[in-house]
């Protein structure tokens, strides 16, 4: 099926149509805000998946404006972690030269005892006395806000405005989309900068379509440079930079950037004064090829690099993976070795859709979940 780009129609419904989409993304842009707000001002303090631990690398970082010494601490702490979502939140808190550290405050004795209430892991932790944590928090729902965005541009760049606002909505609404956005760590953060790269990998690939075949919506206008590549290499740093398992992402551009050469390779085969095959035509434009890869190693490789080394220099291993996942071990299981994890495979699945607590306390009635496993499953099938 061919699809023709989007044509703006002049006059007053063109104005009004845009108008109307402008209005459409303000609204929801807004009413994100507004949600994710009360929920970082309503949410107990550490009461978020690790909280403490990434509120203990933000407050350090403040406190000695150096990243904390991954080798003193005497619990499984979160300071191997990349440091951009951290530096961010240190900045957002930079009035705030002497914070305390999450061990400072008094812990609640109750936490989880009672049928209701004593949902909150620490006492008397407010915006007086924890100003740190809120602007943590604030910060991860500053990335929250950039997902949504990119997450709109990728759909924008490829479909209507209707349908890229949907995509949008849903993301921005979506139950843990929502409680990271309202919690100090950088697992939504990470998420942000993926659909950001995602998103420029998506303007690479459709802004070399040929004219007349690219999709509803309006392209990227005009073919990708090598500096657009470097762009692309740099935001994947970032993403890196800010969770090590945005690594995943960089398949999503080597997907694009075979496709570039492909279909460089075809359009020289076929303006050509006499056709050529396949090969030739692709290796006509290897050097078009190497030169984009390259340029996208330029910009990634650099920050990269120097994270990397400065791993080993805090005595971590390279990536800095290893205390949060086990690689070796990992790598080393067995398909027999699946069978304890079974059981919890429920419990994983719900709390990846709504889980707004640490303890099993902030689960939805079971019939969310099958509702929303329903859901997923008629979307699958294409109804």
């Amino acid at each position: 099926m061919t699809l023709t780009r989007e044509r703006g129609r002049p006059g007053a419904s063109g104005a009004l149509r845009h108008a109307r989409r402008d209005l459409g993304l303000l609204l929801l842009v807004l009413a994100y805000l507004a949600t994710g707000l009360w929920m970082a001002w309503r949410m107990p303090g550490f009461a978020g998946p690790n909280e403490e631990l990434h509120y203990e690398h933000v407050a350090l970082l403040r406190r000695d404006l150096r990243l904390p010494d991954p080798n003193t601490s005497e619990r499984m702490d979160e300071r191997h972690q990349p440091p951009v979502y951290y530096l961010a939140a240190a900045l957002a808190a930079w009035r705030h030269p002497r914070p305390r550290l999450d061990t400072d405050f008094a812990g609640n004795p109750h936490y989880l005892g009672t049928w209701r209430g004593n949902l909150n892991p620490k006492l008397r932790v407010d915006p007086t006395s924890a100003p740190l944590l809120y602007a943590a928090r604030l910060t991860s729902l500053a990335f929250g806000l950039l997902g949504v965005l990119a997450t709109w541009w990728s759909v924008r760049l490829l479909a209507s405005p209707g349908l890229a606002l949907l995509v949008a909505a849903l993301l921005a609404f979506h139950p843990t989309w929502l409680q990271l956005g309202a919690t100090a760590a950088n697992d939504l953060p990470a998420a942000a900068m993926v659909a950001l790269a995602l998103a420029l990998a998506t303007r690479l690939l459709i802004a070399d379509l040929p004219r007349g075949q690219g999709l509803v919506g309006p392209g990227s206008g005009g073919r990708p440079r090598l500096r657009d590549h470097a762009v692309w290499g740099l935001v994947f740093a970032l993403a890196l930079l800010t969770k090590a398992n945005a690594v995943f992402v960089g398949l999503a551009y080597g997907i694009v950037w075979l496709q570039l050469w492909q279909a460089r390779a075809d359009r020289a085969a076929t303006s050509a004064a006499r056709p050529r095959r396949w090969p030739a035509g692709l290796l006509r434009e290897t050097p078009w090829a190497m030169r984009a890869g390259a340029a996208a190693l330029l910009g990634c490789l650099p920050p990269s690099l120097a994270w990397l080394v400065l791993n080993r220099a805090r005595g971590l291993d390279a990536t800095g993976v290893e205390r949060s996942v086990p690689l070796d071990r990992l790598l080393g299981l067995r398909l027999a070795d699946i069978g304890p994890f079974l059981p919890w495979s429920g419990r994983i699945w719900r709390s990846v859709w709504l889980d707004w607590s640490r303890g099993g306390v902030g689960l939805a009635p079971e019939p969310v979940y099958w509702l929303i496993g329903a859901v997923l499953l008629a979307a699958g099938l294409g109804w």
